[in-house]
Order: structure tokens, then C-alpha cells, then sequence
């Protein structure tokens, strides 16, 4: 699974406090997120949201994170990991999905499947 670099960048801005999660992004102008989160106090139980997770309320951090330190996290993770950031290892990526199939993948655009960090000598790809 792709991991969340919105997630690990805010954390980390953060200060890395355990269980911290996102669950409102604001995109504001060109390069700036402004991301609101905090630690999940457990699950719905009953109803159409049975199993998500429950928030209190007014309880949210706020934390302004820029293009950059998402660009940043993705590329500690491919350094620490060796993965392909783009599709976290997998070697694909979901293009859609139906409900008769489940989701549609095609190979990875950035590692062509590899699952693996594109090196820095590789070619683009022609069009």
C-alpha cells in the first residue's frame, strides 16, 4: 500500500506524536496545505459510518505543510525503503475501479513495474 505522505509530513511537523492521523486537507493557493488532525478516539459503532474512525470534536491540530515536505517525505521513504514511492513498492497503480471487478491497475508509470526507486541515470519515458 502507498503510503500517506501527507500524513507523514504533517506528523512530522508535528513532532511525531504517536497515533496522529489527518482528516481534513485544505489545499490553499499553489504549494501550501493546510491539514487538520488529531488521535482517534476509537470507532463509530452503529450506523451508515459503522467502523470509521471517531474524532473528537474541537479537538483538532492544525498544521501548515508545503509541496516540498511532501516531496521531502516521499524521497526519505524511497532512500530508507528502496521503494518506488509513487506506488509503494507494489509495481502498479490503481486507475479505477467497479463494483462488479473491484479496482483496475496498470503497471507503474515510475518504476515500470519494478516496484522498486527509479535510478537517477534511468531515461524518461518517451511519449
Amino acid at each position: 500500500m502507498k503510503p500517506d505522505f501527507f500524513n507523514i509530513a504533517a506528523k512530522k511537523k508535528m513532532g511525531n506524536v504517536e497515533g496522529w492521523q489527518w482528516y481534513r486537507i485544505e489545499a490553499i493557493r499553489d504549494n501550501f496545505f493546510l491539514v487538520e488532525g488529531g488521535i482517534p478516539i476509537g470507532e463509530i459503532s452503529r450506523g451508515p459510518n459503522k467502523g470509521r474512525k471517531k474524532w473528537a470534536k474541537g479537538n483538532g491540530d492544525k498544521v501548515l505543510i508545503t509541496r516540498e515536505e511532501i516531496d521531502q517525505a516521499q524521497s526519505e521513504y524511497e532512500t530508507q525503503t528502496g521503494n518506488c514511492s509513487y506506488c509503494g513498492g507494489e509495481g502498479k497503480h490503481v486507475t479505477g475501479w467497479n463494483k462488479d471487478t473491484g479496482n483496475k491497475y496498470i503497471t507503474c508509470p515510475s518504476c515500470n513495474g519494478t516496484g522498486k526507486t527509479a535510478g537517477a541515470d534511468k531515461p524518461e519515458p518517451q511519449p
